[in-house]
């Protein structure tokens, strides 16, 4: 059995997520960073399904972008993190106004890397 990573590397890890993978629009430093960031064989769920792999993961980030062109997202949290994981709260909308949509990510890491990404919109009042 590995060790847990440190609770700083899960917390750059969840940054990342937020910040260098979802939020990114350049397709070829996403690419990388889902390299670095994902397992090979990492799942992402949220509400509209199961993807799996690198490929599958920078197709549904290339369509989130698709469908709210201009939308960024920003983080509302810093990291809380356990052993082998973590969460962090964000924020998404077109810059300078107020967030049109927010949710939190929760993490398996697994040598370093996220195996399991798992994202909750929250409800609108």
């Amino acid at each position: 059995m590995s060790a847990p990573p440190p609770d700083d590397t899960i917390a750059r890890l969840l940054r990342s997520l937020v910040l260098e993978v979802f939020d990114e629009r350049d397709a070829v430093r996403r690419a990388d960073v889902i390299s670095r960031v994902f397992a090979t064989d990492a799942e992402f769920i949220d509400l509209t399904g199961t993807r799996r792999g690198h490929a599958d993961i920078d197709a549904a980030v290339v369509k989130i972008h698709a469908r709210f062109p201009g939308y960024r997202f920003r983080l509302t949290s810093e990291p809380q993190t356990v052993p082998n994981g973590g969460r962090i709260t964000w924020a998404f909308g077109p810059p300078e106004e107020a967030p049109r949509v927010t949710g939190m990510d929760i993490a398996v890491v697994k040598d370093g890397r996220v195996t399991l990404l798992i994202t909750f919109l929250d409800p609108k009042d």
